[in-house]
């Protein structure tokens, strides 16, 4: 039986993204005994669903990169679910429509990402996908980071748990970045000191907050800042264009978040 139009790549996206939108709505009005189920079977739709959407451009290679994000993005909102419970019906409905917004769009960036690496030219949505890029990391980041700050967990756990997902992140932002064949191309060794390097400010970034009486989502609007100024670094270390005055700006949109931080009483 064939279909009575072509599928799509689109079209494989809208549906793929409308099915984690569902699954994620089903979690979000279920009771907590059947949360973990959902949870599971949300990782078994993100993961598969990537992999079928995104064929026949999806390698060995860049399955990994592939999945980081959507994978952060379904374990933030659904944290949020669990860790925010007095969320309405009507804002419940609304984060599923916006979360599977923000899933198709990121199934589209990536898969401008895969036609570069295979081309290995530079195509017009390039630049605009590393732009969207950059967003998208600080706005999956927020309440997947809030989430995990509300997480039952010793302080030390909560700063490893944050500081393995920002390597992820900074992982698939260097790897977008490596595709355009105009900027400084790294040897394995360098990304990887680099990538932990900046992994290891993350860490430093989470544990100094992580200590502080203060609400969770403020922790991790702190992370983000770092998050902003990581990937911007990276983007200026790799083009040359890095500058004390970057720095500088990041440094004091820091403190001033800190200082949020310990004037806000929770």
């Amino acid at each position: 039986m064939t279909l009575p139009f072509k599928l799509e790549k689109k079209h494989k996206y809208l549906i793929h993204s409308l099915l984690v939108g569902a699954v994620f709505f089903w979690f979000s009005f279920s009771s907590d005994d059947n949360k973990i189920s959902i949870f599971m079977i949300s990782l078994v739709v993100v993961s598969v669903g990537t992999l079928i959407s995104q064929y026949p451009n999806i390698e060995i290679r860049n399955v990994y990169y592939n999945l980081l994000i959507p994978m952060h993005l379904m374990v933030g909102m659904m944290l949020s679910i669990i860790y925010f419970p007095n969320l309405g019906d009507l804002l419940k409905i609304t984060a599923a429509l916006v979360f599977s917004f923000v899933f198709y769009v990121v199934l589209l960036i990536n898969n401008v990402f895969m036609v570069v690496e295979e081309k290995k030219e530079i195509i017009p949505l390039y630049r605009a996908a590393v732009t969207w890029n950059q967003i998208l990391l600080v706005v999956v980041a927020i309440p997947y980071l809030a989430g995990v700050f509300k997480m039952p967990l010793n302080a030390f756990i909560q700063g490893l748990v944050v500081t393995l997902s920002i390597f992820f992140l900074f992982s698939h932002h260097l790897w977008a970045l490596q595709l355009d064949r105009e900027v400084k191309q790294l040897r394995i060794g360098e990304k990887w000191m680099l990538i932990i390097f900046m992994t290891f400010l993350g860490f430093i970034y989470s544990i100094t907050v992580s200590f502080i009486p203060t609400e969770s989502f403020l922790r991790a609007l702190f992370v983000s800042t770092f998050l902003i100024f990581g990937v911007n670094y990276l983007q200026g270390h790799l083009k040359n264009t890095l500058t004390f005055k970057l720095i500088a700006e990041y440094f004091i949109l820091s403190v001033i978040f800190f200082l949020i931080i310990l004037i806000y009483k929770p």
